[in-house]
């Protein structure tokens, strides 16, 4: 559909008017920057050199074909065609339409395990529907369950490789949570650890984790999971200082065994601001939660009065939820895998158990 009105060459940009009675200008530096010849046809990766053309750029003549616009620039022979739809395209305060702006559902303990999401691994692997669908849905909810998974380590690789490249750590690329005689990680013991995230010490931890469960005959080692931007949701409305807190000062974290020394430093919560479809601003979170590697803190020592050095939490009034107020409770079962944001607890077992891990 044709909605430009009529364009008109200015010293400086064209000036576009559209049926609705708008008219935007677009300067000729940026229409050379961004016209379709900019970029390779097939890989639409930018080509053209900004740099080769003198920023007071003109064209030599401007022409209104009706569901285009011809434009030839100085030292080029040939007109290159700007169809209407591209001026409709970056109006401003038009955002591109985004298939990953997908907005979290935030769920605590109250939620009804029914509507948590799961799928058959038979669909996901056969078909590419149910593989968006399952996509969807775990960027929506941090979470879901895949059933039916065959029983073959290899099975939970397969499922986690219909989405992409699975990610080496130091940790191998998939590995088996069991309790071993020497462990470099409380997740090779019977220890059971609080709800954390997976590798906060490194600059960029993953995204998501494919726990799959091949064999479960064990007593315990149920795992919880909680939503960690519903935590972060409630600590802004009900500790907004806690949260600024979170949201500034650097923690240290660390990870280290005979091979490997990992280190950084970075706040719990690194907030990213992105626009939403509908063109207003939102803040999504990410959330560094772990404290088996975190490191004692100086600074926070520094800022305890007398009465706190008891208990460092005070520095942090409110900022932990009550327990079992936002999180839930899942028993594993064998051919079931899932991909979490917040991880889950391993607690002692009393039988064979058999988890496959991947990120």
């Amino acid at each position: 559909m044709n909605t430009l009105l009529s364009v008109e060459a200015r010293e400086t940009a064209l000036a576009v008017t559209f049926v609705s009675g708008e008219t935007v200008c677009y300067p000729w530096l940026w229409l050379k920057d961004n016209a379709p010849s900019a970029f390779h046809p097939q890989t639409e990766e930018r080509t053209f050199d900004l740099t080769s053309v003198d920023p007071s750029l003109r064209p030599i003549s401007v022409r209104d074909r009706g569901s285009a616009v011809g434009i030839v620039w100085q030292n080029d022979q040939a007109e290159e065609e700007f169809p209407s739809q591209f001026f409709e395209s970056y109006r401003p305060g038009r955002k591109r339409d985004d298939p990953a702006d997908i907005a979290p559902k935030l769920w605590d303990a109250s939620i009804n395990l029914e509507t948590m999401p799961r799928h058959a691994a038979g669909d996901i692997l056969q078909s590419d529907a149910d593989l968006l669908a399952w996509l969807k849905a775990t960027a929506a909810y941090g979470l879901s369950i895949v059933d039916g998974l065959d029983d073959d380590p290899d099975a939970g690789r397969r499922s986690a490789e219909r989405i992409g490249f699975l990610r080496q750590t130091n940790f191998g690329t998939m590995f088996e949570v069991v309790s071993m005689p020497n462990p470099n990680n409380l997740a090779y013991t019977p220890v059971a650890l609080p709800l954390h995230t997976d590798l906060a010490n490194q600059e960029v931890p993953p995204g998501y984790q494919f726990l799959h469960c091949i064999a479960n005959d064990a007593e315990g080692g149920g795992s919880i999971f909680a939503d960690g931007f519903a935590v972060v949701a409630a600590l802004q409305a009900e500790d907004p200082e806690a949260y600024r807190l979170l949201c500034e000062i650097e923690i240290p974290y660390r990870f280290h065994d005979e091979n490997y020394d990992l280190r950084g430093r970075f706040p719990v919560i690194c907030n990213a601001t992105r626009r939403g479809s509908d063109g207003v601003a939102v803040q999504r979170p990410s959330c560094r939660c772990h404290r088996p590697s975190l490191r004692p803190m100086r600074a926070l020592l520094c800022g305890l009065s007398q009465a706190d050095d008891d208990d460092p939490r005070a520095a942090f009034p409110n900022s932990l939820p009550p327990e079992g107020r936002r999180n839930g409770g899942l028993r594993q079962s064998p051919g079931v895998a899932w991909p979490p944001i917040v991880q889950p607890e391993h607690g002692a077992a009393t039988s064979a158990r058999m988890l496959c891990r991947s990120w």
